[in-house]
């Protein structure tokens, strides 16, 4: 009897500590993340309009793990009719390890030029 409550009570603090260190990854995914799709985002519209592209790429050593992918796509709207020609829908997606965590974030960028 001993034995078997014993076993009971082991299973439930693994399991707690399993879900507790899930949980820590989590948080810090939920508050890296979108830091880091902020510094893509910026670089997108601080650049030239030729350099609004799809891309992809990773934030280096210090991020390892983190990897980014940006689609670039026109914007087509009957009630904003002509202004959407040189607009620009931007949607970023922030990954960590293996597409585990994943982040989406979308904006809209004017360009001089449609290209």
């Amino acid at each position: 009897m001993a034995v078997t409550l014993l076993a009971i009570a082991l299973t439930a603090v693994f399991r707690l500590q399993s879900q507790s260190v899930f949980l820590a990854s989590r948080v810090r995914f939920d508050t890296v993340a979108p830091l880091l799709a902020q510094k893509v985002m910026a670089k997108v519209m601080a650049g030239k309009d030729e350099e609004v592209v799809s891309d992809s790429g990773d934030f280096g050593p210090n991020q390892s793990g983190y990897t980014w992918r940006l689609e670039v796509s026109d914007v087509s709207s009957l009630l904003l009719g002509d202004f959407t020609k040189n607009l620009k829908r931007l949607d970023l997606t922030v990954t960590y390890g293996d597409n585990v965590y994943r982040y989406k974030a979308e904006g809209f960028r004017f360009v001089s030029t449609a290209s």
